[in-house]
């Protein structure tokens, strides 16, 4: 799902030396929420996940396949690893993580489930989604920018989602940017999708990549768009999730799936 807090599912180290894409980040000019491009570098460590490793009656194949950072399920389908971490990822991974999003609904939801996130497990959002989705009208961005205090304090009280000040904040705050870039730009998704990589161009030199990233550079031009508690990082796992890379490990069944689906997509 999300990243190192939102986070993207992290390959095993040893997918960099199998030939396994990983990715850093980057961002754009500004004008677009983020402008990042996949990059072959390891990502770095994301706060809840757990490599999962072949137990001591392991067979070959087995701990082969746990180096290449995909797992075979009980029912026979290969998936990526962290797929396997726990049972709320295994329906996200197959119907969610990749396939390309176009609703502007659903798109503010992955960016305010990011923003929760920050710090945590993905797991903990993915079993609070449901209350999520209860006290923020379905993530209704029109109607979320219209909350006030009384709504934070209301918010602050529900055992059902993350109850963090700050992050409840930084969602209104986002609801009424997103009134706005639509104003603007016609749709959020209009908007998202601008910064939708090119797969045809070279990936970046890394050292630059991580270079810009350190600097911290990525938040100060999303900050500078209007974004709050959005950086770098999540961003990129934002991308992840709603389609705008395709980051199954090589050899994961749904890898084929999700590009035949970013294939026949329609950019807004």
């Amino acid at each position: 799902m999300f990243g190192q807090h939102a986070v993207c599912p992290k390959p095993p180290p040893s997918d960099a030396a199998a030939g396994v894409s990983t990715a850093h980040h980057s961002i754009g000019d500004g004008k677009h929420f983020a402008r990042v491009r996949p990059v072959p570098a390891p990502r770095p460590a994301i706060t809840g996940w757990r490599q999962w490793a072949p137990g001591p009656k392991a067979t070959e194949q087995e701990r082969v396949d746990a180096r290449r950072g995909i797992v075979v399920g009980d029912d026979g389908v290969i998936r990526c690893w962290w797929a396997h971490v726990a049972p709320e990822y295994l329906e996200h991974h197959d119907t969610e993580w990749g396939f390309p999003v176009a609703d502007d609904r659903r798109l503010f939801e992955w960016l305010s489930l990011e923003t929760f996130q920050g710090g945590l497990s993905p797991v903990i959002i993915l079993r609070k989604r449901v209350g999520f989705r209860r006290a923020f009208e379905d993530f209704a961005f029109e109607r979320i920018a219209h909350f006030g205090e009384r709504d934070v304090v209301r918010l602050l009280g529900d055992h059902e989602i993350v109850r963090h000040r700050q992050k409840i904040e930084a969602v209104i705050h986002n609801a009424r940017r997103a009134a706005t870039l639509i104003q603007q730009e016609g749709s959020l998704a209009r908007y998202i999708w601008q910064s939708e990589p090119d797969p045809d161009l070279p990936p970046p030199d890394r050292d630059e990549m991580v270079r810009r990233s350190d600097t911290g550079e990525n938040g100060r031009e999303l900050r500078a768009a209007g974004w709050q508690l959005f950086g770098p990082v999540m961003a990129y796992a934002f991308m992840q999730t709603i389609g705008m890379v395709n980051d199954h490990v090589t050899g994961c069944d749904a890898r084929a799936t999700v590009e035949q689906a970013r294939a026949a997509f329609v950019r807004p």
